[in-house]
């Protein structure tokens, strides 16, 4: 208790109460003090109150669970209501026979019913109000025929996720050309091809009393071709190593394609062409590095790879010498080909003795 309220809702029971006037209470000479009960009587529960929604299928198996067990005065639907209700109350405002039949009477949906649930003891009331929606069944719905594009580089795929707008869930995947499990296939393991998937969902496939009926919907899939041409690739030739004939069509496209993963296919395009490349090397520029982007595929499946081949001139190894560098310990990491000078930067590094990747941190 606190500040003379008393809740009642701590609990049945008998609790002793003393009030006190004194001169610290108020302005009274003398202290005096008067004891008394209050006695909280258990009282019965009529639940929360509120809306609660349901659609007529589930509505009607309730309504046909109260009727079928009349002395059980609505427990099926106090149920839905709650899990601690009281029994044996009654319905008022809208009573329960007269609600059930204005359900039964109703041909549009959604709808609302609104009725009183009052439940007594020998000591105590309670009562809620309580206000039913009720929303017309669904149909089943496959969500319509679909048609879908993956790549043979595409992860594991669930079909569920690419069913039509408002597809009724938990319905059944079938195929007779696709291999599927509980909905999903591996587009590398089908590979590159068009396939058929049926889609059909019933009243018996779904966990949800508002579906009725039955759909179905067709779900085309093609798989196209991709590869995964990996990292930018490159090489280094010397200039006195040169064939003669290194820069022409078929030998500089074939040292390219030497570059790519063994397995990727050769017959992507080059950009710049291999002739553009061949037209750079004419115009003089002999030595440096030579870059295309080499693309297989079309679309989605697409991809490119880097591909780097650097003429690189002879010369002979004569470093000049390097001056010593002073770096603070918290520079971050330093580019070593920063300190060498005028010198090639196309040699290789140890620091301390231990190889470098040219980087020193």
């Amino acid at each position: 208790m606190s500040g003379g309220n008393f809740d009642t809702a701590q609990g049945p029971g008998t609790f002793s109460v003393t009030y006190t006037v004194s001169p610290e209470t108020a302005c009274v000479t003398g202290t005096s003090t008067a004891t008394f009960n209050i006695e909280v009587n258990q009282a019965p529960n009529a639940g929360p109150g509120g809306t609660f929604t349901f659609c007529q299928a589930e509505f009607e198996a309730i309504v046909a669970l109260v009727i079928a067990n009349p002395s059980n005065q609505g427990q099926a639907l106090l149920d839905e209501f709650g899990p601690d209700i009281t029994t044996g109350g009654t319905f008022s405002n809208d009573n329960l026979s007269t609600l059930f039949a204005q359900f039964n009477s109703t041909t549009s949906f959604p709808a609302s019913f609104t009725t009183t649930y009052t439940v007594s003891n020998e000591n105590c009331t309670d009562s809620a109000s309580y206000t039913i929606t009720i929303n017309p069944n669904e149909d089943a719905d496959a969500g319509g025929d679909q048609n879908l594009e993956f790549c043979t580089t595409d992860a594991v795929q669930d079909l569920n996720d690419f069913l039509g707008d408002g597809a009724t869930q938990g319905g059944e995947f079938t195929s007779d050309d696709l291999t599927l499990t509980d909905g999903t296939f591996d587009p590398a393991v089908a590979g590159a091809g068009t396939f058929e998937v049926t889609y059909t969902v019933n009243m018996d496939d779904t966990d949800d009393p508002c579906i009725q009926g039955e759909d179905s919907a067709t779900l085309t899939i093609t798989i196209t071709q991709a590869v995964e041409l990996g990292e930018p690739a490159s090489d280094i030739i010397c200039e006195n190593d040169l064939p003669d004939n290194f820069f022409t069509e078929d030998v500089l496209r074939a040292a390219f394609l030497d570059l790519l993963q063994d397995d990727a296919p050769t017959n992507g395009s080059f950009d710049p062409s291999i002739s553009d490349l061949i037209d750079q090397f004419e115009g003089g520029m002999t030595t440096g590095d030579f870059t295309t982007q080499y693309t297989i595929g079309t679309d989605e499946c697409e991809d490119s790879v880097e591909l780097t081949i650097t003429i690189r001139e002879n010369v002979e190894a004569n470093l000049t010498e390097v001056d010593d560098v002073t770096v603070c310990q918290n520079a971050g990491a330093q580019d070593l080909t920063d300190f060498i000078g005028d010198n090639p930067d196309f040699g290789s590094f140890t620091v301390n003795g231990e190889n470098s990747d040219g980087t020193f941190n």
